[in-house]
């Protein structure tokens, strides 16, 4: 009795072990098609940590995009889309989104206002 209990759990273990060699590997999921019509979305996050920025420097984009911005900060201040004059409060921790239609073509300076700190440069071609 106690033999056919070792053989049963060596075997669970072993189909354990294969399933895991053998299942097809997790990949990211793909964005969501785009709706026929609808304007692409470029998605830029921004981190903020002791005054040291994590993100793109410059981000490209074709005019009639949609563009999301994400800050999350370890100060409070305020997201500021020089051209666009769009602005957003970020507190610590908490991430804040700015999103708008890039509609109007040149680069524009997106940065932390009250720090004058630069976040990055939304490059919008015509």
């Amino acid at each position: 009795m106690q033999r056919k209990l070792i053989l049963i759990t060596a075997g669970l273990v072993v189909l354990v072990a294969l399933f895991f060699v053998v299942r097809p590997k997790n990949k990211e999921a793909a964005p969501p098609a785009a709706t026929p019509g609808a304007p692409a979305v470029t998605a830029v996050t921004v981190r903020v940590a002791d005054g040291a920025v994590q993100g793109p420097e410059r981000v490209k984009t074709d005019a009639g995009s949609k563009v999301r911005i994400t800050v999350t900060s370890d100060a409070a201040d305020e997201i500021h889309v020089h051209g666009y004059d769009l602005m957003q409060d970020v507190r610590p921790g908490e991430p804040a989104t700015i999103t708008f239609v890039a509609d109007a073509p040149g680069v524009f300076e997106v940065e932390l206002e009250d720090a004058k700190l630069p976040l990055f440069e939304l490059e919008v071609s015509a």
